[in-house]
């Protein structure tokens, strides 16, 4: 790719002659830097995860109070019984799917939880 074109997007009037007979720095740490770049990168893994799972909760407990306010408890008329079936029916399958998605979260804070204690124990032992 020829970069002294002015057509190209890369514009490399900015770099002198000493930049391009310098030795690239080395990217090699020290046994301390690198095992501190290692934890760090982990716990930035496991704050993501910790970020998703919050916002998994959020969603579940926004479908729940939905559904707590969705129907009346006590219907100002007496609802026919196809009505009651309905909402019956629909009730069911909402609070379904929020078990579902109440154990999916519980496993996946329970992974995270392990992931953790094996970060904790691996950190006590380097």
């Amino acid at each position: 790719m020829d970069y002294s074109s002015p057509s190209s997007e890369f514009d490399d009037s900015h770099i002198s002659e000493a930049h391009l007979t310098q030795p690239e720095p080395s990217h090699h740490h020290p046994p301390l830097t690198r095992a501190l770049v290692n934890q760090t990168a982990s716990v930035r893994q496991l704050q993501d995860k910790l970020d998703y799972l919050q916002d998994e909760w959020a969603a579940i407990d926004i479908v729940l109070n939905s559904l707590r306010t969705a129907f009346p408890a006590q219907p100002c008329k007496l609802p026919s019984k196809e009505y009651q079936e309905n909402v019956d029916w629909e009730l069911s399958i909402a609070y379904d799917d929020l078990v579902t998605q109440v154990r999916s979260l519980n496993r996946n804070l329970n992974r995270l939880d392990n992931k953790i204690r094996a970060s904790r124990s691996s950190g006590s032992t380097s």
